[in-house]
């Protein structure tokens, strides 16, 4: 076992997602996932609305295609993968990314119907050898 703290969010796509190409020429895609818990108070008998947790997903090569080809703002999805910590600097101050590098990405079908396309199989992306 490699430790590596997996996890499964459900939630709505709450920004992106946006494709791009990296310096190696692999695929990449980002959104943003919002989840909005709701518990139930004892006391007043009601519903109430916990404050929502918005993580950034990152998902890789053919999957980041398939993900910006079908989802958009708003869609409920599933979301399954690495948990990641980052910390990086801007202008001096230190911050603190929480991520989730997708492993699996779907449709939550609790809300909606859709049909599953399977795509067809082809060269994986490489990355560039460029010569010394």
């Amino acid at each position: 076992m490699s430790g590596e703290p997996l996890v499964t969010m459900v939630g709505n796509v709450a920004g992106g997602p946006h494709l791009k190409k990296v310096r190696n020429g692999w695929s990449v895609c980002n959104f943003t996932i919002a989840a909005n818990p709701r518990r139930f108070d004892a006391t007043s008998k009601e519903w109430k609305d916990d404050d929502p947790l918005f993580l950034r997903v990152n998902c890789w090569h053919q999957m980041a295609k398939n993900v910006a080809a079908s989802l958009v703002k708003g869609d409920p999805v599933v979301v399954y993968g690495r948990f990641l910590v980052r910390q990086y600097e801007v202008e001096g101050q230190r911050r603190t990314s929480n991520e989730i590098e997708a492993i699996s990405v779907g449709p939550n079908l609790q809300f909606g119907q859709c049909r599953f396309s399977k795509e067809p199989a082809g060269p994986p992306e490489q990355e560039v050898v460029r010569a010394a």
